[in-house]
């Protein structure tokens, strides 16, 4: 019995012990260099080099005034949730960690935003992000975890709150988009909205919807909003009193009147995005 037991550990060993061949760990890991920064509730990342790196304390600083700004509109104190903001050197490591090559994504179940900041020199074609949608996304994720994601059918009202969040691109206000859009037939029917938003043209789907959140904040309020939020593209009437076709009407009157000329907008130049 006694021998029996000596014998196990030693058999244990080879039934244990591998034959097959095994790669070095070098051949599939590689080092990935970076900055991090915890500061009160937020979890800053950095490229350890180039432009984002460069400009992080700006950055760092821009995304606090996106949580103050943000808090306005939405009516709160202030944020306190904890969440983590990873700046990356060109798209494509955006799309390593989101599986999208974007300027800026939010994850809100994860607490998450990913943005790209580089030069043209930095990037293997002209493109280039020194404007990285930092009030776009924090929007997103703010706006998300404080009432809840949206239905579906109302993609539109969440890319337009972040959108109307910014109210700038490339030197223009959300109005002076629309008006423009408006006049030069770019503008999308009100069927569009309710379904197939994310299958739109984004420069217009985007500044037209943020034009549309801009009247349904500053002209029926932040509670009717909400409301409208947590419910769905259905319910349009039965919150603001009125179809959708007829709020959009009223829209299109109110942005005449606030920006009585059409803008010189160079409309090649703008649809590639806002930089």
């Amino acid at each position: 019995m006694t021998r029996k037991l000596l014998l196990l550990p030693l058999l244990l060993t080879m039934a244990c012990t591998s034959t097959e061949k095994t790669e070095p760990l070098g051949e599939e890991w590689e080092p990935y260099n970076l900055v991090v920064r915890h500061q009160d509730h937020i979890r800053f990342s950095f490229p350890a080099s180039g432009f984002a790196f460069e400009q992080k304390d700006q950055f760092v600083q821009d995304v606090y005034a996106a949580l103050e700004s943000n808090a306005k509109i939405l009516g709160i104190p202030e944020y306190n949730e904890y969440f983590k903001v990873f700046f990356h050197s060109s798209r494509s490591e955006v799309e390593k960690f989101t599986g999208m090559a974007a300027a800026g994504i939010a994850n809100v179940w994860t607490r998450e935003l990913h943005m790209a900041a580089y030069t043209d020199e930095e990037s293997d074609s002209t493109d280039f992000v020194l404007n990285p949608p930092i009030i776009h996304e924090m929007m997103h994720l703010m706006s998300c975890t404080t009432w809840g994601y949206p239905h579906q059918n109302l993609q539109w009202l969440n890319e337009g709150l972040a959108t109307y969040a910014a109210d700038n691109c490339n030197g223009y206000t959300i109005a002076e988009i629309y008006r423009y859009m408006l006049d030069e037939g770019h503008a999308y029917s009100a069927a569009d909205f309710d379904r197939h938003f994310y299958e739109l043209e984004e420069m217009i789907g985007y500044h037209q919807s943020a034009y549309y959140v801009e009247c349904l904040i500053e002209i029926h309020g932040m509670e009717k909003f909400q409301e409208f939020w947590q419910s769905n593209h259905a319910n349009f009437e039965e919150v603001y009193g009125m179809s959708f076709e007829a709020f959009i009407e009223a829209a299109n009157e109110r942005v005449m009147r606030i920006v009585p000329e059409k803008p010189n907008i160079d409309w090649n130049e703008f649809i590639k995005g806002c930089f």
